[in-house]
């Protein structure tokens, strides 16, 4: 929410040098109310100046009046506290569309939560493990509040010793060159940015069962563009033995004429949703504890 800071000071009537014994003897009567300790004397004089430009809803909470006394006597009561109103959920949902579309339906990995249904819902958790580094498990995890109706932030931990930030923008076409692996550059695809510690990666869906990957190179001919690294596509491993899987195609190497690309999987998959309600619900709990702090 945004709010305007204090500028100005309107409504204070100051008094003229015909009423000045007046105003003398006003300040008196407040030094004598609000002593040197009081609640200026432990500002210094900077911060002092920059209470007064910092926006009305970063002041203390307290709905108790403040006076503060100034050179020209001027008493300012702190405003009232306005009825607190629930928190309406930050998140981009067409991300969140995207995301459950992706795993739920094209890489047909049973999501919790989703139910056929995926409006104002959210993936609030992943998991799985590599298999090809020794079933080295990872996930994903929303962190709430970090993300905004622009970009939706994840917490990725891998093997509980390595934490990164992933930041996911949705994509419009012409925003973006990828280049396919023929050589072949297009610029009318839309899709999903994942932004991982710097790190750009572009992905999009074919709409039924692949999703196409393309981090962004920073070097080389096609420095700036985002050049295609593989595929990820449905796991054909035994779900007895390996759980839910994905399959990636041409992660670890893309392939020559002469060999394939190589295909590793991801086991033991699962994922799990929050509705918008239990956002907002999470979001108004925090506000509420940090009320009564």
């Amino acid at each position: 929410m945004q709010v305007n800071a204090i500028n100005s000071f309107s409504n204070v009537n100051f008094e003229g040098r015909r009423k000045e014994k007046k105003a003398e003897k006003k300040n008196s009567e407040i030094q004598q109310t609000h002593p040197s300790k009081g609640y200026m004397s432990k500002l210094s004089g900077p911060v002092a100046a920059a209470l007064f430009m910092i926006p009305v809803a970063t002041l203390p909470t307290s709905c108790d009046k403040i006076e503060v006394s100034a050179s020209a006597g001027v008493e300012l009561p702190y405003p009232p506290c306005p009825p607190q109103e629930d928190k309406e959920p930050a998140i981009d949902w067409a991300v969140q569309d995207s995301l459950l579309t992706w795993g739920n339906d094209y890489l047909a990995v049973p999501i919790e939560g989703v139910d056929g249904d995926k409006t104002n819902k959210a993936l609030r958790y992943a998991e799985g493990k590599r298999q090809w580094e020794f079933d080295r498990p990872e996930y994903i995890e929303l962190n709430l509040p970090l993300s905004n109706e622009n970009e939706t932030r994840y917490d990725h931990v891998i093997a509980n010793s390595i934490k990164n930030d992933i930041r996911i923008t949705k994509v419009n076409p012409g925003e973006v060159t990828i280049v396919k692996p023929d050589g072949t550059e297009i610029d009318n695809i839309g899709g999903l940015m994942f932004n991982e510690d710097g790190f750009k990666t572009f992905a999009h869906s074919n709409g039924k069962d692949s999703i196409y990957v393309y981090p962004k190179a920073t070097s080389g001919e096609y420095n700036g563009k985002y050049v295609q690294k593989g595929v990820v596509g449905r796991g054909y491993l035994d779900k007895d033995k390996y759980g839910e899987n994905v399959l990636l195609v041409g992660f670890l190497s893309p392939g020559t004429p002469e060999y394939p690309p190589t295909e590793d999987h991801y086991i033991e998959v699962a994922g799990q949703t929050i509705t918008k309600d239990e956002i907002a619900d999470l979001l108004n709990d925090e506000a509420t504890k940090s009320n009564e702090e």
